[in-house]
């Protein structure tokens, strides 16, 4: 069976602490804008051996493959453009962070969303997660009924070291980040251009 989705990439960028400017009408800091660009092209990885004991199946199975893509750097570029142009404001370039490729690895995926978008920016922050890479549909991996029955899908990003065995990016694991940052009053933005990404939010606090 082939499969055919999108996935992110990032580029992580050092931290920086800029002084927030003072909010025109009240006098207090106004809120700061930042971003997490996350753009996968590169899927097509060499085969590597399939580790001692693992059946052919799930990310070892030979006819399961994520063709490179053509467009998702072009899209973190795009958008960094559109951020920081005078419509949005996103005008201090230091906390618009991109992972890339190689970087966006599940490890490097999670680790990104939490400190970009839970712990740095501050309670009525806006913060804006764009991904561009393949998607996928996955079985829930603890093991809860079948690939066809309703109810026990996920919908997924497929991260750059998927060929590893790596696991996808499910949508439990973004819904936890979001619920995080909604806990601490942060506003995010979540824009995701991959296939099956239409409940990859389900299940988020809503304010």
């Amino acid at each position: 069976m082939r499969r055919t989705s999108f996935a992110p990439l990032f580029i992580l960028t050092g931290v920086s602490f800029v002084a927030s400017p003072l909010d025109s009408q009240t006098g207090t800091p106004a809120p700061g804008k930042s971003a997490l660009l996350i753009g996968i092209s590169t899927y097509n990885h060499p085969d590597i051996a399939v580790p001692a004991g693992a059946p052919p199946t799930g990310r070892f199975d030979p006819a399961i493959t994520y063709p490179d893509l053509k467009g998702p750097k072009f899209d973190v570029q795009a958008m960094k453009g559109l951020l920081t142009g005078d419509r949005f404001g996103f005008k201090d370039e230091k906390r618009i962070h991109v992972l890339l490729d190689e970087n966006a690895t599940r490890a490097g995926i999670l680790a990104a969303m939490q400190k970009y978008l839970v712990e740095e920016p501050q309670p009525g922050d806006t913060a804006v997660l764009y991904i561009s890479s393949h998607g996928s549909v996955r079985v829930d991996p603890k093991g809860h009924g079948d690939l066809f029955v309703a109810g026990y899908l996920e919908n997924t990003i497929v991260p750059y070291d998927w060929y590893t065995g790596a696991d996808d990016i499910f949508s439990r694991d973004l819904r936890h980040v979001f619920n995080l940052a909604a806990a601490r009053g942060i506003h995010v933005t979540a824009i995701f251009d991959s296939c099956h990404s239409g409940s990859l939010s389900r299940g988020a606090a809503k304010p």
